[in-house]
């Protein structure tokens, strides 16, 4: 796993040097939720929980579909395409007339075609491990993920109990 600066990174990005999304992963409380929100914050990112994904498929799979994959991104934003989403794993499983319909999966698979297409990054956060993000969404999504995040393990104290 390489060395993350994370103040390296924004610079990068905001440069445009940056070709992969992140993904933070580790133990809960651990601040993974907070560098994505300085990320949304500093370059104007559209942000989604895994559970607000699921809520808006189930309404109507169309606004799933536009969330994650923007038909026309902002000509002023050469980052129209990139997307955090936050707390993958921590989701409901889905239904749709009435069989499972696997949201997130879906969501990796959308946003990993978007990456290969436009060089679109995604950048996400979960408490699962390698294993856990398998035994859920399939080896193939773990192998996409590697692909199009860099990933970095957080790990420590849950600060929101200190």
């Amino acid at each position: 796993m390489p060395d993350f600066d994370f103040v390296e990174f924004c610079v990068q990005y905001y440069l445009d040097q940056i070709k992969r999304g992140l993904m933070f992963y580790g133990t809960t409380g651990t601040g993974k939720t907070f560098r994505l929100k300085i990320i949304q914050g500093r370059f104007n990112l559209k942000y989604y929980t895994a559970s607000e994904l699921v809520r808006q498929f189930e309404a109507d799979e169309r606004l799933w579909y536009q969330a994650i994959r923007p038909l026309y991104p902002s000509f002023n934003d050469a980052k129209g395409f990139d997307v955090i989403i936050d707390d993958i794993g921590d989701e409901i499983q889905s239904m749709n007339y009435g069989k499972r319909a696997e949201v997130v999966r879906e969501t990796i698979r959308e946003r990993y075609d978007l990456f290969k297409q436009k060089g679109a990054k995604t950048f996400f956060s979960t408490n699962f491990d390698e294993q856990s993000i398998i035994d859920r969404y399939g080896d193939r999504s773990w192998s996409r993920l590697q692909e199009m995040c860099t990933l970095i393990k957080i790990d420590g104290k849950d600060r929101r109990t200190l």
